[in-house]
């Protein structure tokens, strides 16, 4: 996930984990960043703490976890008058 935005050069400030328990039933959690970002240190933390929130409040088992990053946008900075 963390390659294919840094390729198509695009940042992200948000994080969101999408899980279906065993029963089927989608489950989700999400957290807005402060700002945009390419880290992965970032994506893995966020990640780990939005995982912790989600088991806790579960009372059955995942099948199956993703994790999406969301609100992206170009990281090509800014502009110059010669571009255009």
């Amino acid at each position: 996930l963390h390659r294919r935005v840094i390729e198509l050069g695009y940042g992200f400030k948000g994080v969101s984990l999408i899980g279906v328990t065993r029963g089927m039933k989608p489950v989700t959690k999400s957290m807005a960043l402060p700002h945009q970002t390419q880290e992965i240190t970032e994506l893995e933390n966020v990640s780990r703490q939005l995982l912790r929130a989600l088991l806790s409040g579960l009372e059955e088992e995942l099948r199956r976890i993703g994790v999406r990053v969301y609100d992206l946008s170009s990281e090509r900075g800014q502009s110059r008058l010669t571009d255009f």
